[in-house]
């Protein structure tokens, strides 16, 4: 997809230190739903986790080539409804909701 967020330091105004494509999925009557808050940044602001379609990608924000971003890592989570990034400094860690699915209980994993 397009690239259409720049993250910038804005204290400096300098080049951008990351280009993504916000993160968007189908809902049940084919519309397109937006994953909110599209990013989420670690404490330290080192790195960015974007929510995708089964799937969470985590992003360094100080690249070279901004625009040729790759995911630093993506861990798999069938039906991921949610996330959250733990405020914790010493490591990164992101909570996944999986909600209900056809009686399957709702769970929470901390990767």
């Amino acid at each position: 997809g397009a690239r259409s967020v720049s993250i910038r330091d804005v204290s400096t105004g300098d080049k951008p230190r990351l280009c993504l494509a916000l993160a968007h999925r189908k809902n049940e009557k084919g519309g397109v739903q937006s994953m909110w808050p599209a990013l989420q940044f670690s404490s330290d602001e080192k790195c960015v986790v974007r929510l995708a379609t089964n799937e969470i990608q985590v992003f360094v924000t100080d690249l070279q080539d901004p625009m040729a971003a790759a995911p630093l890592r993506r861990v798999r989570v069938e039906n991921i409804a949610n996330g959250a990034v733990s405020p914790a400094k010493d490591t990164l860690m992101v909570a996944a909701y999986v909600p209900e699915i056809k009686g399957a209980p709702a769970s929470v994993r901390v990767y």
